[in-house]
């Protein structure tokens, strides 16, 4: 039944299309005539021809006010177009309502709230689980790393506590402390 009413709708706007361009060309040929019309009364007028003036200027005229018409008969095809247009779009729109009302019906016959209700709730149970267990163990951890930093400065040397309450970086202290007990360089030795 929609491509029925589709069909008809580009049958019309087709036919509103070829009025549009008839319209067109007759005020082409109207101010055609109208120019003519124009000359003809320029040389009446220098010929002294009053009454020929007078005719000629009926006529022009009545030709001015037909191609006035003109104009108003092509801005109410236009506007027949446009209600035509929007006609289409709203049955479009119509049919996609329907479409989406079917799947939501078909949706909600299968999805059971109480389920979903408890599928949420058992989610956000376990999800505040997940969350305390996760800070649990980065409190675990800050602690270990902490008795691991104070239990390197307990360690290291005389000389490396000197950097450590001076140097801005104590993880550099800390690093060279352990590269020298390493035996890695003889330079290293030298500071420690």
């Amino acid at each position: 039944m929609n491509i029925f009413f589709t069909d008809i709708i580009k049958e019309q706007n087709r036919e509103l299309r070829g009025t549009q361009r008839a319209i067109t060309r007759d005020r082409a040929a109207l101010e055609k005539q109208e120019k003519q019309l124009e000359l003809e009364i320029k040389k009446m007028a220098k010929t002294g021809n009053k009454e020929a003036c007078k005719v000629l200027a009926k006529q022009l005229v009545q030709l001015r006010k037909q191609k006035n018409r003109t104009y108003a008969v092509s801005s109410k095809v236009t506007s027949m177009s446009t209600q035509t247009k929007v006609m289409n779009s709203q049955m479009k729109m119509a049919g996609a309502m329907s479409t989406t009302a079917k799947t939501m019906q078909a949706v909600n016959k299968k999805m059971d709230p109480q389920k979903t209700l408890q599928t949420m709730q058992n989610f956000q149970k376990e999800n505040m689980k997940m969350e305390m267990t996760e800070e649990m163990i980065n409190d675990t951890l800050d602690d270990i790393f902490d008795a691991s930093d104070e239990e390197e400065e307990s360690q290291v040397c005389p000389l490396c506590a000197v950097f450590l309450s001076t140097w801005p970086n104590r993880d550099l202290v800390l690093m060279m402390h352990h590269l020298s007990d390493l035996s890695v360089t003889s330079e290293f030795k030298v500071f420690f």
